[in-house]
């Protein structure tokens, strides 16, 4: 594991293990680590509370030993890093704003948009900041994958204003007469892309190794073909100007994890998985030959090979580290409980319980073991002390009522649920166990009109799990039909559905006395999760009574 990676693990940012930034940052600012560094990051994290985020702040603080950290952030925070660090509350498109920022702590040698990921926020952060930067300095723009997303004003043909657009096509223009002046080269890479301005002592930033074999072809020569013969990792360089299109698709689907998030039946060019990086300088054109299929963090994946990898690096890390942080250990405790298994971290979870650590993520670590572990009078400590501190985190209210309903105390349950509505009406978990409550007090009728009420404002992306609610519900009062019809609407298209709604399902279509529909519905739940012991057991057993019968 690198140094930046290393200490994105100390610190708990999710650029290493969710993303995979560090690796890519350290390759292209190593050379930089010792030197008086000027670095603008833009977001801080942490949402709207005040003590939240920083913790990337305080790996570039560490990572850069002489350096001088800048933030800035759309809501007020009191996070104290140091002398070092400096956090501003502000807009990042309000101009004069970044002028004054730009005054007292610039000019940058690096700059970050980490921010809100709008699609024109990031062009407008851009066009302002880039002047503020240092002769052979770097601009780098994280989670490009909103250019894809339409809730952050993302399409998949880069309708303007587009981040993915805009910067496809300043990487045609470059080696053209048509390039930008002010650009010296840029990087194109999983999620980020890195721009260097013209200048400076250094040389042009490069993303390859050393070590990486590199083959060279002329502009006219097939680039494929070299390419393809090219080993894995290794480098082809593409000498002088190219032009065509060809090329700078391959810089789109770079992206090709996250274009599939929200338009999963778009073509993909299979080379674009084998391509780690694009870059681009007035020489040529470098393609970096390497696997390029790290899962996006909105479908994330901890099976991957390469997630499995990191999770196990960070796990390995934290458990070294000596001067590992309690966010650090919360923050990794909650990715491996989230994606794997609690019983994993539970090592990491005593350690914050020993210290008795107090912040959100620790708290939420500790409150989740002493459900696993059955301690009722630990969770009820936990839960009090939680919601003292953090009264306005829905989760903590979702665990209580949560908490009494395991209970069978309803009618605190119900109390407690009703109370957190309306303090957080728009947490859609909220209203899902609100449901699962008024269900259980045989409020059938309030429980369905409850959760279609949820269905109404609700993404595509929340619609499986309130279906599965509301399903449920139907089949408790006993209308099957209803059950059924509400799971076929669910699932029917759509690629989201989880192998848990068939299971459902499955029950459902048995209830109504139909076991070879049922039958084919647990061969979808066992198509989506093969390794489910359980479901060849059902399936073996419906398969048995239909022998039978």
């Amino acid at each position: 594991m690198d140094d930046l990676s290393r200490f994105a693990v100390r610190h708990g940012t999710d650029k290493f293990g969710l993303h995979h930034y560090t690796p890519v940052y350290h390759r292209l600012f190593g050379h930089l680590r010792n030197r008086p560094v000027r670095l603008l990051e833009i977001g801080v994290g942490g949402f709207q509370d005040e003590d939240r985020g920083g913790h990337s702040l305080a790996m570039w603080r560490d990572y850069f030993p002489n350096g001088e950290i800048t933030s800035l952030d759309i809501h007020k925070k009191t996070i104290d890093l140091g002398p070092r660090v400096k956090i501003f509350q502000g807009s990042q498109i309000d101009e004069a704003f970044l002028r004054e920022i730009q005054d007292e702590r610039g000019p940058f040698d690096i700059i970050i948009d980490d921010g809100s990921h709008r699609n024109d926020h990031v062009l407008e952060s851009y066009r302002i900041l880039w002047t503020g930067l240092t002769p052979g300095g770097y601009y780098a723009i994280e989670d490009l994958q909103t250019a894809f997303f339409p809730q952050s004003g993302g399409s998949i043909d880069l309708t303007p204003p587009n981040s993915v657009g805009y910067f496809a096509d300043v990487f045609e223009k470059l080696g053209s007469d048509r390039a930008p002046a002010e650009i010296r080269s840029m990087v194109r890479v999983h999620n980020i892309v890195v721009l260097q301005k013209v200048g400076g002592a250094d040389e042009c930033m490069s993303i390859t190794e050393a070590e990486y074999p590199l083959q060279r072809v002329d502009p006219n020569g097939d680039w494929r073909e070299a390419f393809a013969r090219i080993p894995s990792p290794g480098a082809l360089m593409i000498d002088g100007s190219l032009d065509g299109q060809d090329l700078v698709r391959r810089f789109i689907e770079v992206d090709h994890r996250e274009i599939a998030v929200h338009f999963p039946e778009t073509k993909i060019d299979p080379a674009a998985t084998e391509i780690f990086a694009i870059q681009r300088d007035n020489d040529g054109i470098l393609v970096l030959k390497a696997p390029n299929d790290y899962p996006s963090n909105f479908k994330f994946d901890a099976k991957h090979h390469d997630v499995s990898t990191v999770l196990d690096a960070m796990l390995e890390a934290v458990r070294q580290d000596p001067e590992v942080t309690n966010e650090g250990i919360s923050n990794l405790a909650e990715l491996v409980a989230s994606y794997r298994s609690l019983e994993e971290v539970e090592d990491l979870i005593d350690q914050l319980e020993a210290k008795d650590v107090r912040t959100r993520a620790a708290l939420r670590m500790r409150v989740e073991l002493a459900r696993r572990r059955d301690d009722s009078d630990k969770l009820s400590c936990l839960l009090a002390i939680s919601l003292e501190q953090f009264p306005a985190e829905p989760r903590f209210h979702q665990l209580l009522a949560d908490h009494h309903f395991r209970l069978g105390k309803l009618e605190a349950a119900l109390e407690a649920i009703e109370t957190s509505r309306k303090a957080f009406p728009r947490v859609r978990q909220l209203g899902i166990l609100h449901g699962r409550i008024l269900s259980a007090m045989s409020r059938d009728g309030e429980a369905i009109a409850v959760l279609r009420e949820l269905e109404l404002t609700a993404p595509d992306s929340a619609r499986i799990a309130i279906g599965m609610a509301k399903a449920k519900v139907l089949q408790k009062a006993q209308r099957f039909d209803e059950a059924e019809t509400c799971l076929m609407n669910m699932v029917d298209g759509n690629r989201a559905a989880n192998h848990l709604a068939y299971r459902l399902l499955c029950d459902i279509r048995l209830d109504l006395g139909r076991p070879q529909d049922a039958l084919s519905a647990i061969d979808q739940a066992l198509e989506l999760a093969p390794e489910v012991v359980g479901y060849q057991r059902i399936r073996a057993r419906i398969s048995e009574s239909l022998k039978s019968a």
